[in-house]
């Protein structure tokens, strides 16, 4: 993942689920400018399939989304997002 700044370096993130839901329904919001840096490729959002499926959840229980708009909101994940599988302790 690179800038699209040139020589500028990306600010790698982890984005809660609560910031990614509320950049989703709350246009304009802080968490929505959040997910458009993400967009423009400003800082790099590293997230898991346990994060895409929580918010995919609570955008359809929480905020009535339908199952096809939570699938677009996870297809955006995994397009702006590099998805990681975290490493558990046993």
């Amino acid at each position: 993942m690179t800038s699209i700044v040139p020589n500028k370096p990306m600010l790698k993130v982890v984005l809660d689920t609560n910031v990614i839901i509320s950049g989703f329904n709350f246009g304009g919001s802080k968490p929505a400018k959040i997910l458009e840096s993400v967009a423009y490729r400003d800082l790099a959002n590293f997230v898991s399939d346990h994060i895409i499926k929580e918010t995919r959840d609570i955008l359809i229980r929480k905020f009535f989304w339908t199952k096809k708009e939570a699938g677009a909101a996870d297809f955006w994940l995994r397009t702006f997002s590099k998805v990681v599988r975290p490493k558990t302790s046993r």
